[in-house]
């Protein structure tokens, strides 16, 4: 009886564990593709006192003489989509999007040289970039 109880639990356990990874996993892809340009940003802060040369930055069209990725960062921190942002810069979100795919296959495509993802993973993330990065685009974080 006791060993039939440990199997339920463990198998709900697993469910939930594999079942909360899936869910998350879009939702944390988006956000995460969202937050690139303000990551990086930190990385090289020692040397941003100068217009970024980010092309996503330029994409957006964030002009700020300070750091531009520090206004992308507080934008999307106010509730703005990177769509929102570009929109009100006057730019074309069609070139934003093109622009992180562009980036983002390019991720893929050393990720598959380097052996680190299958081909068939390779094919299927490939396929889903341009969903991604537009749902990615589009969305509106509020960090608390």
């Amino acid at each position: 009886m006791i060993i039939k109880r440990i199997v339920i639990v463990g198998t709900m356990a697993c469910f939930i564990t594999l079942g909360s990874g899936i869910s998350g996993q879009t939702a944390a892809a988006a956000k995460a593709l969202a937050l690139i340009p303000a990551k990086q940003a930190d990385q090289n802060k020692s040397n941003s006192k100068q217009r970024s040369n980010d092309p996503l930055i330029d994409a957006i069209g964030i002009v700020n003489n300070e750091d531009c990725t520090d206004a992308l960062y507080e934008a999307l921190a106010a509730g703005n989509s990177l769509a929102d942002i570009t929109i009100s810069n006057q730019k074309d979100v069609d070139s934003v999007i093109s622009l992180q795919v562009s980036q983002l296959q390019e991720q893929l495509d050393q990720r598959l040289a380097d052996g680190h993802i299958s081909i068939e993973a390779y094919q299927q993330q490939s396929q889903e970039l341009v969903a991604i990065i537009s749902e990615s685009v589009s969305k509106k974080y509020h960090i608390f």
